[in-house]
Parts: structure tokens; sequence; C-alpha cells
């Protein structure tokens, strides 16, 4: 049983299948979609040859079961299912992938505030931006930059926020984070050495105590280990999840 559907379980099964071309392979995802490209969701007009890993038939070519349901625990040798199903395994593979980090900001839990890390997400922010005029992405590392880019082709205008004095500021010196930074101030309004401390429904309060238009607020500072359902169930966790 392999817990998870992107790029780490689509390794997984072809390697699985060069070894074992008999055993039976379970994917639970409790998302609705075939594995998809993640990088690309911020992209409106996108084939389905572009955005999915693999189609239809690579599963059942590899005869790969897919269930779509979300496992809740997994205990004795049994993946517990939120539609009340058990699945059986001799082995699990937890590809459970990361999740955003959620900063402590006052007003984080308002319905205008989004992360952009699966489809749902693009899909909501998108329903939601209709006749909505301006946004604040939080974060640029490339998670904001490509939210950026998704919330421009939805006609906003965007305002970026960063702590640090430059984009990619863990991968960029100053010379080629200026370089960065002159670019996103063509599309962009950028704020650096900056933060949010507070959101409201219509607007966003710096740190510095201004105050900027907020139709709709992207939280993009990052992702950490997905380690939720491990924690439950007592299997060992550090950094990550432990393996065996």
């Amino acid at each position: 049983v392999i817990i998870g559907s992107s790029v780490a379980a689509i390794s997984a099964i072809e390697t699985i299948r060069e070894k074992d071309k008999n055993i039976r392979i379970v994917i639970i995802t409790k998302e609705r979609e075939l594995s998809y490209s993640r990088p690309l969701i911020s992209y409106l007009n996108i084939s389905d040859k572009q955005f999915y890993y693999r189609d239809k038939i690579f599963y059942k070519k590899n005869n790969i079961e897919l269930i779509f349901d979300e496992a809740l625990s997994v205990k004795n040798d049994f993946a517990v299912l939120k539609s009340g199903k058990n699945i059986k395994y001799s082995k699990l593979l937890l590809a459970v992938g990361g999740k955003p980090v959620i900063p402590h900001i006052k007003g984080i839990g308002e319905k205008n505030v989004f992360t952009l890390t699966n489809l749902n997400d693009a899909k909501r922010i998108k329903d939601f931006s209709r006749n909505k005029k301006t946004a604040v992405v939080i974060g640029c590392g490339m998670i904001g930059i490509k939210a950026s880019e998704f919330l421009k082709s939805l006609d906003l205008n965007i305002t970026i926020v960063e702590l640090m004095d430059r984009p990619l500021a863990s991968v960029l010196d100053d010379k080629s984070g200026k370089i960065i930074a002159d670019e996103i101030k063509k599309h962009a309004q950028l704020l650096l050495n900056n933060g949010v401390v507070e959101i409201k429904e219509k607007e966003c309060v710096l740190k510095t105590g201004e105050k900027i238009p907020a139709d709709v607020v992207i939280c993009a500072i990052g992702v950490i280990p997905n380690i939720d359902i491990a924690k439950k169930c007592g299997i060992k966790t550090n950094r990550g999840i432990v393996i065996n």
C-alpha cells in the first residue's frame, strides 16, 4: 500500500514493477486526480498531457488499484480510510510529501487566506478571486513567485511582502537577488525587509504599520515534511518520517 500519489509514488510503482510484476499495489490518495505536476498548478491553459505525470493507461498496465480516499491512520497492518474501509498491507510506503508552513499571524484563518500547494487550492483561489482586485502574497521564494504569476493571470494587482532583503534569499546573493527583484517589480509591487502582522478581510497590516489592500492573501513561506499521519499512529518521526 502506498499512501500518496505524486512523484514519489510514481517512482515507487515503476521500481517495484521492475522487481515484481505480480505483487498487489494499492495507491490511496485523498486527491481526486491522477498524479500531476504540482509546479504546473499555476498555469490556467495547460493540456492534460503536460499536466499529468502518467495517464490512466500507466495504472492499468502496471495493475495498480487506485483508491480515492483519505487514509486516517495505519494500525495492525491495515490502512484505515475516511470512508470506513480497511486496506490490508504487508508493506507500507508513506509518500505524503510536504505541507505548507502556516505562520502565526493574526487573522491567518480569514476566508480570504489561501495556500497554493495542490490543484484544489488553485481552483479555490480562482473561484474566490472573481471580481476581486488586489492580492497580497506573503513570501518571495519559488512558491510566492509562482503564486504571484497565477494571481496576475487572474487580473489582480499584486503586492509581495518578503521578510528578507531580496527574493529567494536562501539561494541568491545580493547581485542576483537584485536582478530577480527588478524583474518582479515590472509585474508587482515588491516590499522587502517587511512582514505581515495582521490579515483582515480587505487589507493586510505590515510590521511597519502600513496597511495595504488585500482582497486575496496567499501564504507562501515554504513547506515542511507532512508527518501528521505518522505522528498520529506512533510511527517514529524526527524532522520527517523515520523509515525502517
